[in-house]
């Protein structure tokens, strides 16, 4: 029970570091007193640090992640906004809603940009941000919420962590791809070790290559030299006629070197429009 804590502790202890950075920057907003700010880099034994290192973060987009989390979790961080909201220049400048009844602001992606980003970084970070392709929306991290139907401004809408990545940054589990609802896969599980699977000579001796780089990976992935020279991805084709144990043979290696393995519902991702399958693969 007590390494359960300690681990528990590292996420949330770095959670919280995080989360003060951004509380000095908007309190250097409204306050005369000018916060110093120390940024250390993240620990990766925790989620966050994890995160962060998977998709190469940038601090910006670390602090986006902070940002949304911090208005969903840490309200009063942003109780002065309720005051200077009553400003029509304030609205104007920082955006964000203002719910009267409970007293309660909402910031936006504009309120975000205006608090954390220097003015000739705004245009670029906002279409980064907001382009399909950006990674933490393309994975389902993070999404960026209308407030209104009838509004479809992209500098309004309400940067949101999906539940699940909630729970992970806590020190939940990393959430499967297949966590989103419309993922065209789902992860493809065996009672089945690879070992126990019977295989021609000639095919296990192709596989060799195969599994000395899912085994070596990992290793080479930590030496600085090197990781620039490993590819995130590589693509490689199992052939043979319906049967004769394809998918099983990928699992059960999947599972061997803990790689998840995910069966493609093809039907989903595949167009009669030029270039589309490519973008949905």
């Amino acid at each position: 029970m007590q390494t359960i804590q300690n681990k528990l502790s590292i996420h949330e202890e770095i959670l919280h570091e995080r989360c003060e950075i951004l509380k000095k920057v908007i309190s250097n907003l409204f306050s005369k007193r000018n916060y110093s700010i120390d940024i250390s880099p993240l620990n990766l034994s925790s989620n966050l640090g994890k995160l962060s290192h998977n998709y190469n973060l940038s601090f910006e987009e670390e602090l986006l992640i902070i940002f949304a989390y911090a208005s969903e979790y840490h309200p009063e961080y942003f109780l002065e906004f309720i005051e200077g909201f009553k400003q029509v220049n304030f609205r104007t400048k920082f955006g964000g809603y203002l719910e009267k009844e409970r007293e309660f602001f909402t910031p936006t992606l504009k309120t975000f940009l205006m608090v954390c980003l220097p003015k000739k970084d705004r245009t670029e970070f906002l279409l980064k941000v907001t382009d399909k392709s950006f990674v933490l929306v393309k994975d389902g991290i993070l999404n960026f919420n209308h407030y209104s139907k009838s509004n479809d401004n992209l500098l309004d809408r309400i940067p949101k962590i999906s539940n699940n990545f909630i729970e992970y940054l806590l020190g939940g589990t990393a959430p499967r791809l297949d966590h989103e609802f419309d993922f065209p896969a789902t992860l493809a599980k065996t009672k089945l070790s690879f070992d126990k699977v019977i295989l021609p000579i000639e095919t296990k001796e192709e596989l060799g290559s195969l599994e000395l780089l899912l085994k070596l990976k990992p290793q080479l992935k930590q030496r600085k030299d090197l990781k620039s020279f490993i590819k995130t991805n590589q693509i490689f084709v199992f052939t043979g006629s319906p049967g004769t144990g394809k998918s099983l043979t990928a699992t059960t290696l999947g599972q061997k070197y803990n790689v998840p393995t995910y069966t493609l519902d093809i039907s989903r991702v595949v167009s009669r429009y030029v270039g589309d399958f490519e973008k949905a693969m």
